[in-house]
């Protein structure tokens, strides 16, 4: 551990990075940043994160869903599937509709907050080791996961266009491919994948 911490320090100094000893916490199993949790098996929300979700009563008009959504967007990475499950909620964010909050967006709302509530602990990403990507397309969105050792490291899923409603299945899992693809680039550059 204290080899890790000069390594930790000496770089720091290196790029004249300033660190302030209060805000340091050392030799924990566990830590929070920027809105995850850091683990010794891998990452999750942080709880906060999902209390304040939790909290959230009954969507009332637009701004609410819109904040709600905020939350379900920045959590997205622990949770598949949201651009299907969240469907019955982004219509009422269409330009042009009259809010009706009926049993639809009620089950996509409480599914979404148990999502949110049980989201999935991500494996670190290792360089080193091959990514499986594993991507999907359904009638509502596009869907992706990226996979090392049999444990995930992330998700992500989007919306349709419009136009895209109407593209054939086949053309839907293409651009799931090409969402992930760019999606994922970052993490891929030198990683072997298949």
């Amino acid at each position: 551990m204290i080899c890790v911490s000069n390594a930790v320090l000496d770089r720091a100094r290196e790029y004249n990075l300033k660190l302030s000893a209060g805000k340091c916490e050392n030799s924990k199993p566990e830590v929070t940043y920027v809105g995850h949790r850091l683990t010794s098996e891998g990452v999750k929300p942080d709880p906060e994160k999902i209390r304040a979700v939790n909290k959230m009563s009954k969507l009332e008009c637009v701004k609410d869903l819109q904040t709600f959504m905020s939350f379900i967007q920045y959590l997205g990475k622990f949770m598949p599937n949201i651009s299907t499950v969240s469907a019955p909620l982004r219509t009422l964010q269409e330009k042009y509709t009259v809010w009706h909050w009926d049993e639809q967006q009620e089950t996509s709302f409480q599914k979404l907050k148990d999502m949110a509530t049980n989201a999935l602990l991500l494996q670190y990403y290792d360089p080193n080791k091959p990514l499986t990507h594993s991507v999907d397309a359904s009638s509502k969105g596009l869907g992706a996961v990226l996979i090392q050792n049999q444990k995930p490291v992330e998700y992500a899923s989007r919306a349709l266009t419009q136009t895209q409603h109407r593209y054939p299945q086949i053309e839907k899992e293409r651009h799931a491919i090409v969402y992930d693809v760019i999606n994922s680039m970052s993490m891929h550059m030198d990683a072997e994948f298949k």
